[in-house]
């Protein structure tokens, strides 16, 4: 894995692999038993780009999430399943 992050209240973790389209996955690890196959919430291709950080935000109930590499900042909504990409206010990417 090239980065994961874990939700604040232990119920959810997110990846990102090293593949060349560098897949993002949200797991459910909070259902069932400490046994059970964690339930996938959802996956989608990062983009090209390698991505080196995921952070889940602080704010109580919710589990939207953000990606950071090379030359991106992505957000990702998990009630709508979907990623949005950061705006640079016309100063360019990092």
């Amino acid at each position: 894995m090239a980065a994961s992050a874990i939700s604040s209240d232990g119920k959810f973790i997110a990846l990102a692999d090293k593949h060349n389209d560098h897949n993002v996955f949200c797991y459910n690890i909070g259902a069932g038993n400490n046994y059970s196959k964690p339930a996938p919430e959802f996956t989608d291709k990062g983009g090209v780009d390698e991505i080196f950080d995921i952070a889940f935000t602080k704010q109580e109930g919710k589990y939207d999430f953000w990606t950071a590499g090379k030359k991106h900042l992505c957000f990702w909504n998990f009630d709508d399943k979907k990623k949005k990409k950061g705006v640079y206010a016309g100063k360019g990417q990092p």
